[in-house]
């Protein structure tokens, strides 16, 4: 319903789910019974994301949401919740740091969206495990208020 190949931008489906889209079209599961959050928020977060992603930074934002009633899961309206939101997308500001061999090997790649693999090569694992420990780190305080 957004207009956008979400997935292009590195946004799962089932994020959509919490705020009412959950009828997706050509998608083997079903989103439409997980809304907790007002639709008019979504466009607020992929904004806030694609706000971030432009940035070049690690694709972290905060946002309170106030709860809508979702019988099927048992949840009352009315309520707010503060949520922490954490899309694992290029960063600039990451990549910009590594060797030009390593910068090089993620051309033409879906880095840092490789396809789940049961026996995942060192590289991609520990690249993606360095991508998420800068992201945690460049939003470190954030992450420390958070938690606390």
């Amino acid at each position: 319903e957004s207009g956008i190949d979400l997935e292009a931008f590195g946004v799962d489906q089932s994020i959509g789910g919490y705020f009412g889209y959950g009828q997706i079209e050509g998608s083997k599961f079903q989103y439409d019974r997980n809304q907790v959050f007002p639709k008019a928020d979504y466009g607020l977060l992929l904004c806030a994301f694609q706000r971030k992603m432009s940035s070049g930074d690690a694709t972290v934002v905060q946002m309170t949401h106030t709860l809508v009633t979702n019988t099927f899961w048992g949840v009352e309206g009315g309520g707010e919740v503060e949520v922490l939101w954490y899309l694992h997308s290029k960063m600039t500001s990451f990549t910009e740091k590594l060797p030009l061999a390593v910068q090089g090997e993620l051309e033409n790649t879906s880095y840092p969206h490789y396809a789940t693999e049961p026996r995942m090569n060192a590289f991609k694992v520990n690249l993606l495990m360095h991508h998420t420990e800068y992201a945690i780190m460049q939003n470190r305080d954030l992450f420390a208020e958070f938690l606390a």
